[in-house]
């Protein structure tokens, strides 16, 4: 009977100093041993954060609310870089104007026309106009509200991408962390789009090489974006209204949680997963209770920071 006494209360003072250090954030075998579950916090709370969202509000689409016409420095300074390229020839020209306007048909309508230039157009004009077009791409998917804008910049991207191969390793650490959240976005017209892009450019067995060549940009992207507010939202595309900057914000967000998981899934049985797992434990504070991570203030704010 004592000996019964003496192995239990060893077994609970074993658990209760395995428990010390897990807290302290000193037990990494233990971490590393139950890090699926950790990174799947990201999934759960991509779910959590979709569920919040209240799908019935349609006043969004509807476009209700104030816009503003007074432009910023964003706009300035889009329209200051697209003017500062290489002077391409008058159809580009042409498209590029309207690629600068504010109003979205507008500018869904110049990209279908950039379409179908950029089909007749050879590799050698794609790569000067590459970097022009990595600007653009940048903005639009980060700030637009309509979701078409979005996946026909990932249709347009599918054009040239697959064809510059070699000549796109100058740009791929500024476009991997935006094309890969657009691969993980929420809307599954956006999502696709920008899955067949990649799929069409990289081989297979290339997926993990580029992540991990990519993976410190996508990180960072994803921390940025992750302290974005509504408010911040707006200054990048003042023709929103509030309520689309909102959704334009959930969508990002959105985009970050799912990232993180599907990058996550893709190193799980790699020699890459435990660094992976370092960055994103040391990145999320994953070794601390989740109610004291910015990640549990996503979910948890009735009113989301401005």
């Amino acid at each position: 009977m004592e000996e019964d006494n003496t192995q239990n209360k060893n077994k609970q003072q074993t658990k209760a100093g395995k428990k010390k250090n897990i807290e302290k954030g000193e037990d990494k075998l233990f971490l590393l041993g139950n890090i699926n579950a950790n990174i799947n916090v990201f999934s759960q709370l991509s779910n959590m954060y979709q569920g919040q969202l209240n799908v019935n509000d349609t006043s969004a689409s509807q476009g209700t609310g104030v816009k503003s016409e007074k432009s910023t420095d964003s706009d300035l300074a889009f329209e200051q870089f697209l003017f500062s390229q290489k002077q391409f020839d008058f159809d580009v020209t042409k498209i590029l104007n309207k690629i600068n306007k504010k109003s979205e048909t507008t500018k869904l309508k110049a990209l279908t026309e950039l379409k179908t230039l950029l089909s007749e157009r050879n590799v050698e004009f794609y790569k000067e106009f590459f970097a022009t077009w990595l600007y653009i791409y940048k903005q639009f998917v980060t700030s637009e509200f309509d979701k078409k804008i979005i996946e026909e910049c990932n249709n347009i991207l599918q054009i040239m991408a697959p064809k510059l191969k070699k000549d796109l390793a100058p740009y791929i650490k500024q476009l991997f962390p935006v094309w890969y959240m657009c691969m993980n976005d929420p809307s599954a017209e956006i999502s696709t789009s920008a899955t067949k892009a990649f799929e069409d450019t990289f081989p297979p067995q290339k997926y993990i090489a580029v992540l991990t060549a990519c993976e410190d940009n996508l990180l960072e992207h994803i921390r940025k974006t992750l302290r974005l507010t509504p408010v911040k939202v707006l200054e990048e595309n003042h023709v929103l209204t509030e309520v689309q900057a909102e959704e334009v914000y959930d969508r990002n967000i959105l985009s970050c949680l799912n990232s993180v998981s599907a990058a996550f899934k893709l190193v799980s049985e790699t020699e890459h997963r435990e660094r992976y797992v370092n960055k994103i434990v040391e990145m999320f504070c994953l070794n601390k209770p989740l109610k004291g991570s910015d990640l549990f203030g996503l979910l948890h704010n009735k009113k989301r920071p401005r």
